[in-house]
C-alpha cells in the first residue's frame, strides 16, 4: 500500500495483486535471453521442453508451447464468458475453504489483512479458471490452480512490506512507511530542541522512541 500509494482498504479489492522484483532464475534468465537474441535475429525463440502435467502451475506455464495471436485471445475471452458459466464442486469448495482457513489462523501481518474478501476472490478465480478451461464445473485441480496464484501474490506482497525489517511492534512495516514515520519523528525533535542537525545516535534514538 505504501509504495502503490493505495490505501488498504482500496488494494483488499484487487483479486490479485502481483508485485513485479527482478530476481535471478538461472533457468528463466537463460530462456529470456535466448528469446530477446532470436527476436533481434529474426529467428523463432526456443521453447521448454514439455514436462508431465501435474506440474505446479508455474511450470506447467513455462512448458506451455502453444501460443494465441491477441485477436485470438480476445474472441477465445469473448466466447467462454459468454458461453461457460461454470458452479463450484464439492472438491473445490474444500480446496477453498481449507486454504481460506489457513490463512486466516496465520493471518499475523497488519499490510496484508485476511477477510472474506479474499475467499469472494479466490471463488471468481476458481470459476474463471475453470471458465478458460471450458469446464461447467470447476474442479478442485482448478481450486489448486488459483491456491498457487493466489499464495504466489501474498508472498510477495508480504515480502515487499516486511523489506524494512521488523518494528518495534514485533510487526514489519515498509520503507516508505519507516521513512515517513522517521521524518515526522526528526520534525517533532526538530521544533523541540530549535535544531535541524543531529548525530547519528540522535536519529537512532528518534526512530527507537518512534517505534515504541
Amino acid at each position: 500500500a505504501d509504495n502503490l500509494k493505495l490505501s488498504t482498504p482500496l488494494l483488499s479489492r484487487f483479486d490479485l495483486i502481483f508485485i513485479l522484483l527482478d530476481r535471478p532464475d538461472s533457468g528463466l534468465d537463460k530462456y529470456l535471453s535466448d528469446h530477446v537474441l532470436a527476436m533481434h535475429a529474426g529467428e523463432t525463440s526456443s521453447q521448454f521442453e514439455p514436462h508431465e502435467s501435474d506440474l505446479p502451475l508455474e511450470q506447467k506455464l513455462m512448458t506451455c508451447k502453444e501460443q494465441l495471436e491477441p485477436l485470438q485471445l480476445k474472441k477465445y475471452i469473448a466466447h467462454v464468458r459468454s458461453t461457460i458459466h461454470p458452479t463450484l464442486s464439492d472438491d473445490a469448495k474444500a480446496v477453498l475453504k481449507e486454504y481460506y482457513l489457513q490463512l486466516r489462523s496465520d493471518d499475523n501481518n497488519d499490510e496484508t489483512p485476511i477477510t472474506t474478501r479474499q475467499l469472494e476472490s479466490l471463488i471468481r478465480l476458481t470459476e474463471s479458471r475453470a471458465r478458460v478451461a471450458q469446464h461447467n464445473i470447476a474442479t478442485s485441480a482448478d481450486a489448486i490452480d488459483v491456491v498457487e496464484i493466489f499464495q504466489h501474490c501474498m508472498r510477495d506482497a508480504r515480502a515487499d512490506s516486511n523489506a524494512a525489517g521488523p518494528a518495534g511492534s514485533g510487526k514489519a512495516m515498509g520503507v516508505a512507511k519507516a521513512s515517513k514515520l522517521l521524518i515526522s519523528a526528526l520534525n517533532g525533535h526538530s521544533e523541540r530542541t530549535c535544531t535541524s542537525l543531529f548525530s547519528v545516535a540522535e536519529i537512532k534514538e528518534v526512530m527507537t522512541r518512534a517505534k515504541n
